[in-house]
């Protein structure tokens, strides 16, 4: 079995345009001609200049992926959409088949190829933003049929749709626990700059010190650390901080995939050894890059000066895990230091005597999720699961001598 990561090339490709201010636009054409589908590009246009241009990306890769399985079946999507006809039963389930399958070369197995397929919920979702163009384009061909009958059989044909999308299923996520404590104490030890096993170059590690730090301390979203700027960062004084500021469309941002904060813009206070670290990366590591001076993001490469991309960071948790697997888990990342933030939270939360209302307001805050947001109880399995634990111990039976049998 030789697996390969080559993907296929689709008639059908994204196409990403940068705007003067700042904003993408993800846009759907054809390979033949690099020329957009009409109403392809007016769907994007109506519905995904509002979201970000990750989730738009993948709205345009599903389109391509139902171009090219009209294709495929010798369908014209205008034509039948404009019918009313849609696609029968038996075409929706070949489209769900095709949806399932991935881009990557088969696997060679003995003398045959074997298909590679995605897993449940890449399914699922790809199928949902079919259903929701498809909606979305019936929508303006419905309004002007006057034929009952045909419309009967639109929404006849939505409905196996929106039935085929519903029982597809999901990927089961597996829970991500968090570092236990003697995990995090060895990752904080191995990940300082003057720790004789730290596995990093020196003109790196206190750039990849800050960073693992921002994750422990602070339990930011990976993204969220390298859209920060100088006027976002403060280490002076006596009440150093950071701010966390959403820019979706910042006309300073070049990277091919941009890192976007998520959550909702929030100050937060970082510790003095924070601060002292930010300082000593920022005067005396930093200022040697090229093009530091033009730059105004505050992590950068080390080669070249650009600024740090997602991959670049994920390399980081990637060499810990590599050099160190007996100390650190196989899943070390700066979400599973999320979850861990997230756990020492709780436990803190407890011994001040919060209630669970007032330390979701706190930890929502914090996290940058919406006020009312229930997310903390996913964040925090592991401490609950200790809390359960600990609880379950003091209830257990007390001690009873057993008396051996007559």
């Amino acid at each position: 079995m030789k697996p390969s990561a080559e993907k296929k090339l689709g008639p059908y490709y994204r196409k990403n345009v940068r705007f003067d201010n700042g904003e993408r636009f993800a846009f759907m054409c054809a390979r033949s001609t690099d020329l957009p589908d009409a109403w392809a590009l007016r769907y994007a246009l109506a519905k995904l200049r509002q979201k970000s241009i990750n989730l738009a990306n993948r709205v345009v890769d599903s389109l391509c992926l139902l171009y090219e399985w009209a294709e495929d079946e010798g369908i014209d999507i205008s034509q039948r959409l404009e019918s009313g006809e849609l696609f029968s039963p038996m075409e929706i389930e070949n489209l769900s088949e095709f949806m399932r399958t991935s881009k990557k070369t088969p696997l060679d197995v003995g003398k045959m190829k074997v298909k590679r397929v995605v897993v449940g919920n890449t399914h699922k979702d790809r199928m949902k933003r079919v259903l929701a163009f498809v909606e979305w384009r019936m929508s303006h061909i419905s309004l002007a049929m006057t034929d009952h009958s045909r419309v009967y059989l639109v929404n006849a044909r939505l409905a196996v749709l929106k039935n085929v999308v519903a029982n597809i299923s999901g990927s089961k996520q597996k829970q991500r626990e968090a570092l236990t404590d003697e995990e995090l104490d060895f990752l904080m030890q191995v990940i300082r700059p003057d720790d004789p096993r730290n596995p990093f170059a020196p003109h790196t590690r206190h750039r990849n010190f800050c960073l693992v730090l921002f994750f422990v301390e602070l339990g930011m979203r990976e993204a969220e650390p390298l859209v920060l700027k100088s006027e976002h960062v403060n280490v002076a004084g006596r009440q150093p901080g950071i701010s966390i500021v959403p820019n979706p469309n910042d006309p300073e941002e070049h990277r091919t995939d941009p890192p976007l904060v998520k959550t909702a813009g929030r100050d937060l206070p970082i510790s003095p050894l924070l601060a002292f670290s930010m300082d000593e990366y920022i005067m005396k590591w930093r200022t040697k890059l090229p093009g530091h001076k033009r730059n105004p993001f505050v992590f950068l490469e080390t080669i070249g000066g650009a600024a740090m991309s997602l991959d670049a960071q994920y390399d980081i948790f990637q060499t810990l895990r590599a050099r160190f697997p007996d100390d650190l888990p196989a899943d070390l990342s700066s979400h599973k230091l999320r979850h861990t933030w997230n756990s020492r939270f709780r436990r803190l939360a407890a011994e001040y005597g919060w209630t669970q209302a007032f330390r979701r307001i706190i930890n929502n805050y914090i996290m940058g999720w919406n006020k009312t947001s229930e997310q903390d109880v996913r964040y925090a399995h592991s401490e609950i699961v200790r809390e359960a634990t600990n609880i379950l111990r003091a209830l257990h039976a007390p001690s009873v001598p057993i008396k051996a049998a007559a």
